[in-house]
């Protein structure tokens, strides 16, 4: 069990059009891919939460990012949140949202947003297409496993 200062959540890399609607999902399927992007996001700090990232392997071959967050003042994060992986494509992209009023889920929202807002630049423009029209630019949140 993490511990209280430590959340982790499982995410997908998915691609998203000009206007912001997502147009794949799972959008980097080679683990070379995966872990590429990964690199980019670890030791990322946001309002002194710090990312590391494990990347999970699946016995159908596929690999995926599980996101650790560490507080490192004390003990904001909450898994009290709606993640923003509508699990389909053509839809616009989701905020990450607090399913309850307390400060530590709207915190844990709000720096979950701004590391979505932060993937798009790092994977923007120049980010290596592995696929045609599968490039990852953004990462969503799937899941809590606190």
């Amino acid at each position: 069990m993490p511990d209280s200062d430590e959340l982790r959540v499982r995410a997908v890399f998915a691609g998203l059009d000009p206007n912001g609607n997502i147009i794949c999902r799972n959008a980097e399927p080679d683990r070379n891919a995966v872990e590429e992007l990964c690199e980019r996001l670890e030791g990322m700090e946001i309002d002194g939460i710090h990312f590391s990232i494990e990347i999970s392997h699946k016995k159908n071959g596929d690999s995926g990012p599980v996101l650790v967050l560490s507080d490192m003042k004390n003990s904001r994060l909450s898994g009290e949140i709606v993640p923003n992986d509508p699990m389909k494509t053509g839809v616009p992209l989701p905020q990450i949202a607090a399913k309850k009023p307390d400060s530590g889920a709207k915190f844990t929202a709000s720096v979950l947003n701004r590391l979505v807002y932060r993937s798009r630049r790092l994977f923007g423009p120049g980010h290596n297409k592995n696929q045609k029209n599968k490039t990852a630019n953004v990462i969503l949140i799937s899941a809590v496993e606190r």
